[in-house]
């Protein structure tokens, strides 16, 4: 499942937080829904807003929390540029229920490679997609958290 939402709250100039109705899709009761609804190797991936603004970090590590206690093994943030969004970035964050089942990076590249011409897609922007800055790793998955595999989410042995 794929769901492209509008942010969940506005922000004013004094810092005061007032939730917009896409704020539903951002709750624990619709984030078990979804996975409810998904197959048993499903993915949920949701906009997530920007890592640049400290609210928004927050809410990515409050959603990232909500979505691994209702059930998702491995929940990831990751970052594109967005050149026409005042912060030059929007994240996702990608919710799976069994990781050892979703496509490998060989896997992508594979698809890629037997596509006809992509005028957007390429496998280094997925590969690059969950390499973050060490500051915004530790914000979202606390402070032990440098060095996770962008892959899996998981510290290297």
């Amino acid at each position: 499942i794929i769901q492209d939402s509008s942010d969940p709250w506005d922000i004013d100039d004094q810092g005061h937080i007032t939730p917009l109705p896409s704020a539903v899709l951002y709750t624990e009761k619709h984030f078990q829904h979804m996975y409810r609804i998904l197959k048993p190797n499903g993915i949920f991936n949701f906009q997530a807003e920007t890592f640049n603004l400290p609210s928004n970090i927050k809410g990515i590590r409050d959603w990232r929390n909500q979505a691994l206690g209702v059930g998702f093994k491995s929940v990831r943030y990751g970052s594109m540029p967005t050149t026409t969004y005042p912060t030059g970035q929007i994240g996702l964050l990608l919710c799976e229920k069994k990781p050892s089942e979703a496509a490998t990076l060989t896997d992508m590249k594979n698809r890629f490679f037997d596509m006809d011409e992509t005028a957007f897609y390429h496998p280094r922007l997925h590969e690059g997609t969950f390499n973050l800055p060490r500051w915004v790793e530790k914000n979202i998955y606390g402070a032990s958290a440098g060095g996770l595999d962008p892959v899996d989410g998981t510290k290297p042995s």
